[in-house]
């Protein structure tokens, strides 16, 4: 019988291993794969955590991490319509 496999890790949180070396780099550095993997890991922390001010400071994280996703996305746009008009 197989066993069943938690949804959280040895330290009871619900980050996957990939999220957990993600926590505290700077959101610049990520690529866009990375990007998308640490916004999961902030929306599943704002909802685990009990504490407001933890709550907080993950709430900013997805904040900060979907604005560097929009300027990225504007960057790349931009980059698209100026190599059309040439």
């Amino acid at each position: 019988m197989r066993s069943r496999r938690s949804k959280t890790n040895s330290l009871g949180q619900p980050l996957t291993r990939e999220q957990e070396e993600l926590r505290g780099r700077d959101v610049r550095e990520l690529d866009e794969a990375q990007l998308r993997v640490w916004l999961d890991a902030c929306e599943r922390m704002e909802h685990w955590v009990k504490a407001a001010k933890a709550r907080r400071s993950w709430k900013t994280a997805a904040r900060e991490t979907r604005a560097e996703l929009a300027r990225r996305e504007a960057r790349a746009q931009r980059r698209e319509s100026n190599t059309n008009a040439l």
